[in-house]
């Protein structure tokens, strides 16, 4: 968050709060003084602090995780640690202001708001989801904060003024700002790894992506290629939990994969240039899997902020590609380094080809590696049936709307009734099509069957048969279909 929590959040009557940045000396007095309280508060979980990332002259703030099941009470918590501020962004993750000497505040803990929504807190707040009611909002898990501690001299934030009508004034006295998250115990070491060095999640994930991996705050996920390509087909529209398949959220045994090395990662980095040094052996950095951020005014902004993504993506990597492995397909100055599409697509050109045998080998080579060969298999299977169906459908359509004479969402009523109505059976390369008096789920259609590929397309088999059935069954199937959503009104 880099210690600007408190600058975008305000409470009625209270003055508006601004943590100092910290000198190195005094960021590493106040992670001991309050980790020594945290442990002392938390005595049976593990907990640390994230790992900064080297060569920083100053630090915004302190980040501690804790490995916890259960929800906690960050209003306690902020009375136990000595705090004069709290923000809950989420019932698994809060800020806290805290006195810079390290003593405690001897006045209530004012709890503020944060009136930007967190749109100004940076990437962790929006990529992690661990607790199961963390689906709350943002204003829901304060307000639920409240009710727990009406004793809380601020009795409604719900008051709250947008911070330009409020007083603008200061306190005078130096405060630091805390950042505690809460994650589940299987996924603590995973967040630690995630979350240290400034931006190793997504320093990671860039030299990966290309190459059909996504990394995560639950893991390592192996994406299908088929679900990157149906991304640029627009009635496929396939979940991302259906195209990507967890492989792993044991840090070691990712590093070890990447073909890193875990004791230099256990040792730890001392500069910036150990770390990308470190990053620039994984096995899977490859110059034409690499994909470039597009430059805007967005993207300047956020690189501003996160110096060591762009320190490594933007100048580490152009001038090292090819010097470092033998296995990298080639090197490319600055001038050169150009964007690839996010998603590796089939195409022509031998880049496409090349890229996609690689995405191909690695995949095989992290379902054996993780043990994932059956889940692969199923899901593999279920995503294909899935798109399939979709294609089904979307040739089905002009042959309904013939013969129904139906448009638009008296089409579409009709098009549903055939994904839950209809069971296919192919027996001796012959279609045969029935109509179920028992519907299945969306999940379960068995249009997929109706399709066969012929010159690289896919195509509907028997298709004169299939729209002989459609003309005589469509408002039959229509009538299931409404029958079905009446009794479940």
């Amino acid at each position: 968050m880099g210690g600007r929590a408190f600058l975008h959040a305000s409470s009625p009557g209270q003055p508006r709060l601004k943590t100092q940045r910290m000198t190195t000396d005094t960021y590493l007095h106040l992670r001991h003084v309050y980790k020594e309280r945290l442990l002392a508060y938390f005595p049976q979980n593990k907990l640390n602090s994230l790992v900064e990332a080297p060569d920083k002259n100053d630090h915004g703030d302190i980040d501690f995780v804790i490995a916890s099941n259960d929800q906690i009470d960050f209003f306690a918590l902020a009375k136990h640690l000595g705090a004069q501020g709290l923000i809950c962004h989420s019932s698994y993750k809060c800020s806290l202001r805290v006195p810079m000497d390290g003593s405690r505040h001897d006045g209530p803990v004012i709890l503020y708001k944060d009136v930007h929504g967190d749109k100004e807190l940076g990437h962790k707040l929006t990529e992690t989801t661990y607790i199961s009611d963390s689906s709350s909002s943002h204003e829901e898990d304060q307000e639920e904060m409240l009710e727990m501690h009406p004793s809380n001299p601020l009795e409604s934030i719900q008051s709250c003024n947008d911070p330009r009508d409020t007083e603008k004034i200061h306190t005078e006295r130096l405060y630091a700002q805390i950042d505690f998250d809460v994650v589940p115990t299987d996924l603590y070491a995973w967040h630690i790894f995630y979350a240290s060095y400034g931006d190793m999640a997504s320093l990671l994930g860039h030299i990966v992506h290309n190459l059909g991996f996504t990394v995560s705050d639950k893991g390592i996920w192996l994406r299908f290629l088929e679900y990157d390509t149906s991304k640029s087909v627009p009635y496929h529209n396939i979940p991302t939990k259906d195209g990507m398949l967890k492989l792993s959220h044991d840090p070691l045994e990712v590093i070890k994969f990447l073909g890193l090395g875990v004791e230099e990662y256990q040792h730890g980095f001392r500069t910036l240039e150990e770390l990308y040094t470190w990053l620039g052996k994984c096995r899977m950095l490859h110059a034409k899997a690499i994909k470039p951020k597009r430059s805007n005014a967005r993207e300047s902004k956020r690189k501003a902020k996160r110096t060591v993504y762009s320190g490594f993506c933007n100048e580490w990597l152009p001038n090292h590609l090819g010097q470092q492995d033998p296995r990298i397909l080639e090197h490319k100055s600055p001038s050169e380094y150009e964007e690839i599409p996010s998603s590796v697509v089939p195409s022509s050109g031998h880049l496409a080809s090349e890229l996609i045998e690689l995405r191909i080998q690695y995949a095989q080579e992290a379902i054996t590696y993780f043990h994932r060969q059956s889940e692969y298999e199923r899901m593999h299977k279920k995503l294909v049936r899935k798109l399939d169906s979709a294609t089904s459908v979307q040739l089905l359509k002009p042959l309904i709307a013939v013969h129904s004479g139906k448009r638009n969402k008296n089409l579409n009523e009709i098009v549903r009734a055939f994904r839950r109505f209809v069971s296919v059976e192919s027996i001796d390369d012959e279609v045969r099509v029935h109509i179920l008096q028992i519907p299945h789920a969306d999940d379960e259609s068995e249009l997929w069957q109706l399709l066969e590929e012929k010159h690289g397309e896919k195509v509907l088999r028997d298709e004169i048969n299939i729209s002989v059935f459609i003309a005589e069954n469509w408002q039959h199937l229509r009538d299931l279909y409404r029958q079905k959503a009446k009794l479940t009104r």
